[in-house]
């Protein structure tokens, strides 16, 4: 650690997985680390070992999980990627994959089903109900819900991930008369990359500029500094663990009991609802493929996206 470069090359180590990737790695992997160490001995038996894992240790963490009744299926690949990377990090071959493994999570599935009356699945944003949430921004007196209502429309309209919208400063957001630029922060971009994207207003199909009236009360209402969180307040009570992408799925069912709209039944709203939505909605309008899809260096992250929305709308005929 004393030869030219070490203090730092430990440094970048330390820095090659964000934040939030290591917060939900750590509690994961600790709770497979419980599983195998207290759990087992509580119950009589040696401790098994969390490193280097067996696949068969990971089949019985499955069945404990499923049995304990506080992950569902749909939650169960964050686990099984935290175990994985524990493994890798030390150089152990990765026991929570395989045709077991692959087995065991369709059978999770099975047997949730029979256990629950409510399944539900993930489902886009109608933009009748983000039209509604822009009208809420616009009339509410409380700053709170102008910012919840502000930043889940913005989302919506920039086909936004949820860590995208929550972790934008002022800095990366141009707002003007033709329209707004952001310059994209996300999972998928390195902070050294610059990813900014354009938004003109169209006033042929919005003369009111609604969306842009509301980030203009939103901007009015909050002073902020250059490096300041564009969704802050001066006041907040957040800590730096609450302040990420799952408060934009907060905040989405916050204000929808507020407007008490409900999704229907079989269909579930979360923040990356809003990505999906606001992608389906220009879609099926006829908004051009490039526009939705996201042009230069935006587009192989849009494209994947743009299919899974789409490709069950028929397509809009040309105008």
């Amino acid at each position: 650690m004393h030869r030219p470069g070490a203090q730092q090359a430990a440094e970048l180590l330390s820095r090659s997985r964000r934040l939030c990737s290591i917060k939900g790695y750590e509690s994961k992997f600790e709770r497979f680390c419980y599983f195998c160490e207290d759990e087992q001995i509580l119950a009589g038996y040696e401790p098994l070992r969390p490193k280097p894992a067996e696949t068969a240790t990971v089949l019985l963490f499955l069945g404990y999980l499923q049995q304990e009744d506080k992950v569902h299926v749909s939650s169960l690949q964050p686990y099984m990627s935290a175990i994985n990377q524990a493994q890798i990090d030390f150089g152990f071959p990765v026991p929570a994959m395989g045709h077991d493994i692959k087995l065991t999570r369709c059978g999770f599935g099975e047997v949730e089903g029979e256990h629950t009356l409510k399944t539900a699945v993930r489902s886009p944003l109608p933009a009748r109900v983000v039209y509604e949430i822009l009208q809420l921004g616009l009339r509410t007196p409380d700053l709170h819900t102008l910012r919840r209502c502000a930043c889940l429309v913005t989302g919506f309209v920039w086909f936004a991930r949820a860590d995208t919208g929550i972790l934008m400063r002022k800095a990366h957001v141009t707002r003007q008369t033709t329209g707004m630029g952001l310059n994209e922060r996300t999972k998928t971009v390195a902070r050294h990359i610059a990813a900014p994207i354009w938004r003109a207003q169209d006033w042929q199909h919005d003369p009111a500029a609604v969306f842009n009236k509301l980030l203009g009360r939103w901007e009015t209402s909050r002073s902020h500094a250059e490096d300041d969180f564009y969704w802050s307040l001066s006041h907040d009570t957040y800590s730096d663990r609450q302040w990420n992408s799952s408060l934009i799925g907060h905040w989405l069912s916050e204000i929808l009991d507020i407007l008490k709209i409900q999704p229907p039944a079989g269909v579930t709203w979360s923040g990356h609802s809003l990505r999906s939505g606001g992608a389906t909605a220009a879609y099926s309008i006829g908004v051009d493929a490039l526009i939705v899809f996201g042009i230069g260096a935006n587009l192989h992250r849009r494209v994947s996206l743009a299919r899974r929305c789409c490709s069950s709308l028929p397509r809009p005929p040309s105008s």
